[in-house]
């Protein structure tokens, strides 16, 4: 009787230690992931180091609120990860160049955390059918280009998801033959109404007349079609278009190049 009672307990023992193991993997890391774990080309590991099983891609796990036209530097944007399935999630990301080099500057927000100085974590791992976290980057300095936001997230034990998401750099530059004064002008300016836009063609392109507020967005396009070369008048009233303020009229040949020239509204 007392061997069967060794026995019992020793057994009883064996499965504590195992359910508590397994267990512990579910949760390996619950209150953030450790530095180095987003799937980028340096650290070239993910969440599979720590956890096992096998990793997928996915897309549309990492947004932002960063416009289409890219980000400008210095300004603060919201960058939103979000993981799906069933389970206990994390994740962990980090915008990076190819070499490694943190791009930008990150604070956390709600529910996560910054480790190793260039890597955004959760504090706690979320359980239910999805997990959203939102952090703060600050775009780097102009001249850096598009910047790559790298991402791992674990779903359940064995299940990884990688997911990326790359941010151009919002930049204007301008057209060699149509940036100058002599090449084109605004005029009257400031504008009361209606506005002539003249500029002068080397050969056929296709031109964009566009006018944008002083962030950059698009607000209007005036014209947008096929010109011949030699000089070019296009008048447009501006009256009833866009409210009293300080514009950019955007003149461009298709390309990602522009010219810009500042314009007040006066109605």
């Amino acid at each position: 009787m007392k061997k069967q009672g060794i026995f019992a307990i020793g057994l009883m023992s064996l499965f504590t230690i195992v359910f508590v193991s397994f267990s512990g993997q579910n949760s390996k890391y619950p209150t953030g992931a450790p530095a180095g774990n987003t799937g980028s080309p340096t650290d070239g590991q993910n969440c599979t180091h720590c956890h096992g099983g096998s990793a997928t891609t996915v897309a549309g796990w990492i947004t932002s609120d960063v416009p289409a036209a890219g980000y400008t530097p210095g300004t603060t944007y919201t960058i939103t990860a979000a993981s799906t399935g069933s389970g206990r999630k994390g994740f962990e990301v980090s915008p990076q160049s190819l070499t490694g080099t943190l791009l930008g500057t990150i604070a956390a927000g709600s529910g996560n955390q910054v480790v190793g100085t260039k890597y955004l974590t959760h504090s706690a791992a979320v359980g239910g059918s999805s997990a959203t976290w939102t952090f703060s980057w600050t775009a780097p300095a102009a001249g850096t280009g598009s910047v790559t936001f790298y991402g791992a997230f674990a779903v359940t034990q064995s299940a990884t998801k990688l997911s990326t998401l790359i941010i151009p750099e919002k930049t204007t530059t301008f057209i060699s033959n149509i940036s100058d004064e002599t090449q084109f002008r605004i005029f009257p300016n400031p504008v009361k109404g209606e506005m002539t836009v003249s500029f002068s063609l080397q050969n056929f392109e296709t031109i964009d007349i566009s006018v944008c507020d002083i962030t950059g967005n698009k607000r209007n396009t005036l014209f947008n079609g096929m010109l011949p070369p030699g000089p070019i008048k296009k008048s447009f009233d501006l009256h009833n278009l866009l409210p009293s303020g300080i514009y950019f009229i955007t003149l461009s040949n298709g390309s990602t190049i522009n010219v810009s020239k500042k314009v007040v509204l006066s109605f």
